[in-house]
């Protein structure tokens, strides 16, 4: 990944990076377990991103300041 991100800021590449095999988004947390046993805590139409895509939503942004500081 920091190959690619290295490369990107190499060719100055303003377009959207989307690796494969992307983890859930997230959810809504007062809709989910709806119909599951679920509570369904949480405020409506609130958006929670998953851990697993914040996670590596940190790991690319760090890998695309690492690649600008070598390139620039």
């Amino acid at each position: 990944m920091s190959k690619i991100m290295k490369a990107l800021v190499e060719v100055k590449f303003e377009g959207i990076a989307i690796p494969d095999h992307v983890p859930a988004l997230g959810g809504n947390p007062a809709t989910e377990g709806a119909g599951r046993g679920g509570a369904g805590r949480g405020v409506p139409g609130e958006f929670r991103p998953s851990p697993a895509l914040s996670y590596l939503l940190g790991c690319m942004n760090s890998m695309l300041i690492a690649a600008q500081s070598k390139a620039g």
